[in-house]
């Protein structure tokens, strides 16, 4: 036995040895840091960066942190600005009536404005000066006009490659300034000579065709204007993409909005990420800015667009536009004319591609992502309006979610039945500094009960466990991913355990239905039990970033959406990095148990080994010890991974493969089991076995397709051969999935068509889902159709007709009729079948959260089961320490967008509670800053993102400052105004503020933060200090200087 199993470990180790030898041969430099997504043999050259700044593009990509993305302009001007440490952006606006734009050939610019004068111009740093939108000041009664942009934010929450707007987009147009000030630093900055240095670097003479064939062959060039139709977005017609320009991907999530056959795309984003001079304004709804050149203008408002074509379509009929809390929705038509860009979007991939142009060259972006990563940490501690991250910690004792769901039922199977009491209840809290789940039911069948306590940790080795309810890890050719009582645990670097697969679940209440789409097609349908779980296996897992949507449905006619992006990389692993699995657990479905540890070991950038070692139960008195090795490796454009295991049984051996080009995905397995017996392979069932899919995308369509083929070769019966072929996509209001398939078992052939819609149409949304076999007979095998509509804004009404032939009724029909109360929802449910027989059901439900603190309980008819919660407290900061004193006062009556309950504010106490929002990534909540009760008032942050977690309220302090302003007047001693000397401004910690003194000798510092200042007169110290309290407004005596 011992020799056996020596000589069949030597024959595998030589297969390994000459595979290996074979990939080099055919691929040499296999272990080079080639980024495995990029082609361009220039990619790292075109950057022009220092050999010591090019970091191996093997790991995930640094997406540049688009919180602020700064323009080459920033460094070629920086000698000549004035460096500052912080500032902070404005947070009050009024509109200017008219405007006009002057250039002057000093360095720090000068706008004026009919009939306000400009009195100050302020510098700040290179490294943000370009992101300042000016203030007006009235220099006869030195009232402040100050003009501010509104606060926008990307799609939900910002993911790598995408974030708010700090470049280009941030430059004032000639239709609206914007002003933003610091509590650190006052600036002011004017756009003459700002628009000149963002037109040094972004091209406005198109190149020759010849040369550059991405150019469009004919511009335009005309000025167009065209009326628009507003609407608001629906939360399920949403696409969630990737995001590339040229070679490069700039975001691995984008939210597209689709309307019939149309795309909508994201200003906003495309604004970040392109670093574009556009700005989207949510109240009132707007996009203003400009393209190449200021005169060509951008203006979408009033129901009306105005810009100029930069590419062949002169189309000026009427479109849409669609909006939702975070930004504004154009047509993807409408944007290829305003920015002369070809946009392609792949279905199949969920990628839309911008072909690279000219007029936005990668080049340049990169290079200014990477300057941008230069200056990001002085950024980071100076842009006071840059997002905070609030993260939810676990608590010792958290805050109360439960929902509840009891009803009465009665049923005539050949006799009429007793009524039954039957329900579910789910609680989540935090206990003890982790997160608790319990689900319990019961009904005429039996009871269930499921609970865990689960705790993710970032800053130690272990980064994962879970005790409970568990799914336990996937081991290769030995056990899938399996549910089951037990405990898993991650720790070190995280590693892919499986390349084919991955496992999808989570809780529900009962009666939900669950569609689970990848990549815009769909998967499959499930309807959550008793146990108020649903679980998604062998869900596929391709190559590059896998975009997925779970469309949930309730029994109510609740409908929403949750997606996730998982990427497939080995290479995310670096040289040298260690991740390790452990497991124990027994099987739900036969009580078998099982212990593994498993360990990843990357041995360099593109190739990592593991081991893993497993105590398996296979019968009541049989075990079996499986070790297994396994071996990944990455090429530029594939991920190969070979696994290798044996026990006393016998041993098993695979090959996976998966690749990608700009054609197809593709995924290919082949394994071998000689008499080798384990859970993924019972009872020694399969001898062999070869699995393949490819997939690809219909050009100028919404349609993707995928072929997949199996085939098993049994140890005991009769081969097996499957074959399929798929399109999936969306046609109006409805997503679309049609799969053929021929099958071979025991020399019998069957086709079959399987048939799925889902979306809405008019004011039902529908559900269909029906399987046909086409031969050797022709029939109807199942038909499930769901339909449901609103009756009014208290109650729903929903339709269920559910044919199966193979039944013991091939027809029932279950209607359903739902009431909304405030806090809870009342259900009345009937059922009949083609028997005759009948079930009648009438439910009861409701949820609530008990906030401990308080010891208040919130009761609501929406589950929070699954959502976060944020108690935001605000109060004014007197002495800017961020922390609510006994002597500081609550700040009532500000509210918050990016939830839906906009409209509420902060009460007398300064708390506004926010329900339901998002747990599956970061949410995003912008302040209101037309909600602040005073000018002088400025937040320190205005943008929270709130990394929620279900059973615990999360307490987030909201600091506002109340600042001081500071202004004089400065003469020569011939009377005449001091114009352009520079007044500066030191705190204790030595930031400086910079004002010039404007044509009537005026200078003003506005916003600053209350505390000591000394003050410095051209570079002249004054010899006493000044004093800013909260909400002071100081006017410094004449001051009077020699030339």
């Amino acid at each position: 036995m011992l020799f056996r199993h020596i000589n069949r470990i030597a024959k595998y180790t030589f297969c390994i040895c000459l595979l290996l030898l074979y990939i080099e041969t055919i691929n040499p430099g296999l272990e080079s840091s080639t980024p495995w997504r990029t082609d361009s043999i220039d990619f790292i050259a075109n950057l022009n960066l220092a050999a010591s700044n090019n970091q191996s593009q093997h790991k995930e990509r640094e997406i540049p942190d688009k919180e602020a993305t700064i323009n080459d302009s920033l460094t070629k001007t920086g000698s000549s600005l004035q460096q500052s440490t912080s500032f902070q952006p404005q947070t009050k606006s009024k509109t200017m009536a008219s405007e006009s734009i002057t250039t002057t050939p000093e360095p720090e610019l000068t706008i004026t404005s009919k009939p306000i004068a400009l009195t100050s111009t302020v510098l700040t740093s290179a490294s943000t000066s370009a992101l300042v939108k000016p203030a007006i000041v009235n220099s006869e009664n030195k009232k402040k006009v100050n003009i501010k942009p509104e606060t926008v934010s990307s799609k939900r929450a910002p993911t790598i490659g995408s974030a708010p707007i700090n470049g280009l987009s941030n430059l004032p147009t000639n239709q609206e300034f914007s002003q933003q000030s610091s509590q650190k630093t006052s600036q002011q900055v004017t756009l003459s000579d700002a628009s000149k240095l963002i037109q040094a670097t972004s091209p406005v003479t198109v190149a020759s065709t010849a040369n550059n064939p991405e150019i469009a062959l004919a511009n335009c060039s005309r000025r167009l204007t065209r009326s628009y139709t507003s609407s608001a977005a629906n939360e399920e017609q949403f696409l969630v993409g990737q995001f590339n320009y040229g070679s490069e991907q700039l975001s691995d999530e984008i939210f597209i909005y689709q309307d019939k056959a149309t795309l909508y795309l994201p200003i906003q984003f495309l604004a970040d990420n392109l670093m574009l001079p556009l700005q989207v304004n949510m109240q009132p709804l707007s996009v203003s800015g400009w393209y190449l050149t200021t005169e060509n203008t951008v203006d979408i408002s009033q129901q009306l667009m105005q810009f100029t074509a930069q590419n062949s379509d002169c189309n000026q009929n009427p479109t849409d536009v669609y909006f939702d809390d975070w930004d504004i929705y154009v047509d993807i038509e409408v944007v290829e004319q305003i920015l002369g860009l070809e946009i392609h979007f792949d279905h199949a991939r969920q990628l839309l591609a911008v072909n690279e142009n000219t007029l936005v060259p990668l080049s340049q972006l990169l290079e200014r992502q990477k300057r941008h990563q230069q200056f990001n940490h002085q950024k980071n501690a100076n842009d006071q309006q840059r997002m905070r991250q609030v993260t939810s910690e676990y608590a010792t004792i958290g805050d109360l979610a439960l929902h509840a769901d009891v009803g009465v039922s009665q049923r005539k199977q050949i006799e009429t039945q007793q009524p039954n009491v039957d329900g579910f209840i789910q609680v989540r809290t935090d206990l003890l500094g982790h997160s608790a789940y319990a689900g319990y039911s019961w009904s005429e069948y039996g009871e269930t009960f499921n609970a865990y306590i689960e705790k993710a940790m970032a800053d130690t080795w272990v980064k994962y466990y879970r005790l409970g309810s568990i799914d336990s890890h996937n081991l290769a050719l030995v056990s899938g991913a399996s549910s089951g009582e037990g405990l898993i645990l991650n720790a070190g670097d995280a590693f892919s355990d499986d390349i084919r697969y991955i496992v999808v679940e989570g809780e529900l209440e009962p009666g939900w239905d669950v569609e689970l789409y990848r990549n815009g097609g769909l998967i499959s349908v499930q309807r959550v039990g008793d146990n108020g779980q649903y679980r998604f296996e062998q869900v596929p897992y391709y190559i590059g970033t896998n975009q997925y949507q779970l469309r949930l449905f309730g029994p109510n006619g609740e409908t929403r959406t949750e997606s996730f992006s998982k990427l497939l990389d080995p290479s995310l692993m670096q040289a040298d990095s260690f991740g390790m699995n452990f497991g124990v657990m027994q099987r739900e479905q036969d009580d078998l148990k099982q212990v593994y540890a498993s360990a990843n070991w990357a041995v360099s950038d593109n190739f990592s080994a593991g081991i893993a070692l497993i105590e398996q139960q296979v019968s009541d008195n049989k075990w079996l010890f499986n070790p297994s090795l396994t071996f990944s490796m990455l090429t530029d454009n594939s991920v190969w991974q070979l696994n290798l295991t044996g026990n006393e049984t016998g041993t098993a051996a695979n090959i996976i493969a998966q690749g990608s080009n700009s054609l197809i995905d593709w995924q290919a397995e082949w394994a071998h089991y000689q008499d080798f017996e384990s859970w993924e392979n019972p009872n020694n069932q399969v001898k062999q076995l070869a699995n393949i899919n490819v997939n690809g995308n219909l050009d100028h369509t919404n349609m993707s397709w995928g072929l997949n083929g199996s085939w098993q070769e049994q140890n005991f019966g009769t081969d097996s051969i499957y074959l399929g072929a798929t399109v999936a996509g969306q046609f109006q209001h409805l997503a679309l999935s049609n799969e053929l398939s021929w099958q071979n078992i025991a020399d019998t052939q069957r086709w079959a068509n399987r048939l799925a819609l889902s979306g809405r149409v008019s004011d039902w949304y529908l559900r269909s889902y029906a399987d046909i076999a086409l031969l050797p007979t022709t029939e109807l095998t199942q038909l499930v159709s769901n339909a449901s509509t609103s009756l009014s804004e208290q109650s729903n009404y929903q339709f269920e007709v559910r044919y199966q032939p193979m039944a013991l009724a091939e027809v029932t029909v279950r209607n359903s009729l739902s009431y909304f109360l405030d806090t809870s929802t009342l259900r009345l449910t009937l059922e009949n079948d083609s028997e005759g027989d009948w079930f009648a059901q009438f439910k009861w439900s409701s949820s609530a959260l008990l906030i401990a603190p308080d010891n208040t309980w919130l009761l609501d008819r929406v589950s929070h089961l699954n959502t976060g919660s944020v108690k935001i407290i605000a109060f004014q900061d007197d002495n800017n320490n961020g922390l609510f004193d006994e002597d500081e006062l609550p700040l009532s009556g500000l509210r918050f967008s990016g939830h839906s309950q906009a409209d509420n504010a902060t009460d007398e106490r300064g708390q506004l509670l926010i329900t339901h929002i998002q747990t599956s990534r970061p949410h995003r909540l912008v302040l209101n800053e037309q909600s602040l009760p005073d000018p002088f008032l400025l937040p320190q942050n205005s943008i929270l993102l709130v990394n929620a977690h279900p059973g615990n309220v999360a307490e987030v302090l909201f600091p506002v400052l109340f600042t001081a302003e500071l202004d004089g007047e400065i003469f020569y001693d011939d009377g005449v105004a001091a114009k352009g000397v520079l007044v500066t401004l030191i705190d204790d910690a030595d930031n400086q503020y910079h004002a010039r003194v404007e044509y009537d000798g005026v200078f003003i510092f506005e916003q600053l933060v209350p505390g000591r200042y000394q003050i410095e007169i051209n570079k002249q110290r004054q010899a006493t200090p000044i004093e800013l309290k909260p909400g002071e407004y100081v006017t410094l005596a004449t001051q009077t200087i020699s030339r």
